[in-house]
């Protein structure tokens, strides 16, 4: 093709045909120009291309992840619900001196408050962050958002932690020690345990008694503020699931 058009150009200068030449060389000039100039776009248009279907898989892992945390959440808070019903049945009855009903939970193996943990599947969060390719989103609201939500996730389980290591240090203190070896003896002696049971309840002034009572209306409280962080965790987690789809939808 260059030998073609170099013998166009030495024709036209043995014919003396100058002023073709220079239009024609200017011709080709442009020709060339826009030619460079169509691969550069070809080449952007791939690369968009290319860093589009990246972004679009990396978003559906983070989906996929999120989802799984919220079927977990949905887990936790089902489990809170059953749970935080029991332990408002032990405050009301520890603090109303309800024996029949503070012997029925003693009886049941009433162990308190139980924490759970959320445990987040962060491994794509977390590959982002490492890369960097969180702070690389073409949509900056999408990086805004789930800075948030694993920040959110990550506070709930420093609070989870701080709360569990303070209500031990009461419903598992040496001051419980009288009740906890009742609950073994309920739960592992084939003993008539119910004098027992009796006997601790009787005993309102023992230290064991007024701590168990302390526990009981402590565990509640707990379960209650969880509950209800859970379920904004939950919101925030819904309406991130959203705009990660719309984002993936707006990519097709």
């Amino acid at each position: 093709m260059i030998k073609f058009f170099r013998n166009i150009r030495q024709n036209l200068l043995s014919e003396g045909k100058t002023g073709k030449y220079l239009k024609y060389a200017v011709g080709e000039i442009i020709l060339v120009v826009i030619g460079i100039l169509i691969a550069i776009w070809i080449n952007g248009t791939y690369n968009d291309y290319i860093d589009r279907q990246v972004e679009t898989t990396i978003l559906k892992k983070l989906i996929a992840d999120i989802e799984a945390d919220y079927e977990h959440i949905v887990e936790i808070e089902d489990y809170y619900s059953r749970h935080l019903k029991n332990l408002k049945g032990a405050k009301y009855a520890f603090f109303k001196n309800n024996n029949d009903s503070i012997i029925k939970y003693i009886k049941k193996g009433y162990a308190g408050a139980q924490l759970q943990d959320i445990n987040p599947r962060s491994s794509t969060y977390d590959e982002m962050i490492n890369s960097g390719k969180l702070y690389n989103l073409s949509n900056e609201n999408l990086t805004d958002l789930c800075i948030d939500y694993y920040e959110m996730l990550e506070e709930n389980t420093y609070e989870i932690r701080q709360s569990r290591v303070e209500y031990r240090n009461i419903n598992y203190s040496s001051e419980m020690n009288e009740y906890w070896l009742l609950y073994l003896d309920i739960r592992e002696s084939d003993k008539n345990v119910e004098e027992l049971i009796k006997s601790f309840v009787a005993d309102k002034n023992s230290t064991a008694y007024k701590t168990m009572k302390q526990s009981t209306g402590y565990g509640e409280m707990l379960i209650s503020e969880l509950f209800k962080y859970l379920t904004e965790i939950k919101e925030a987690n819904l309406n991130l699931q959203e705009e990660l789809k719309k984002e993936v939808d707006s990519k097709k």
